[in-house]
């Protein structure tokens, strides 16, 4: 499998488990937006590419950027259970920080290690993968705009060396 299949792979089952925190959201009246837990996100992602010999502001750049992909899907799930009057199952919320954080958080390793051996390998993301990436990023809750801020965050994602 090629690396940008595998990230748009990783990005899909974000985007995907995300739903889940709406869910979860959803039951419990909590607010989509958690600025605290975006804070930490950021704060992490920073610490985790300085690690890894990423750019800490690129990378960081990119995880707020599927930040507010993941709050634009979560929006528009709960629109759509407002609209459509569903009833939350209980059965269906899993537990957001027993289930669902973890494994947000062992995805976002995976991408990120998947993006640094791309970087490493190949060099920067390029335009020339702007087809590649539509075509396998296949969150229908997002448009192509929306994706394609989220493709231009990848595109700036740098190793420490380069400038």
């Amino acid at each position: 499998m090629s690396e940008m299949k595998e990230i748009c792979s990783i990005i899909n089952q974000r985007l995907l488990l995300v739903l889940d925190v709406a869910l979860y959201k959803i039951h419990h009246n909590q607010p989509i937006e958690d600025i605290l837990q975006e804070k930490r996100i950021l704060v992490h992602s920073k610490y985790v590419a300085y690690k890894h010999g990423l750019n800490e502001e690129s990378l960081a750049n990119f995880f707020n950027m599927l930040m507010v992909a993941a709050k634009l899907v979560q929006y528009r799930y709960f629109a759509q259970t407002l609209i459509c009057q569903d009833v939350v199952d209980v059965q269906l919320v899993r537990d957001l920080n027993g289930n669902v954080r973890p494994a947000l958080n062992k995805l976002g390793q995976q991408l990120i290690n998947l993006i640094k051996q791309k970087l490493e390998t190949s060099g920067p993301f390029t335009e020339n993968e702007w087809d590649q990436f539509i075509r396998m990023t296949s969150n229908d809750s997002l448009s192509d705009a929306e994706k394609r801020y989220l493709f231009e965050s990848l595109k700036q994602i740098r190793l420490n060396d380069e400038e």
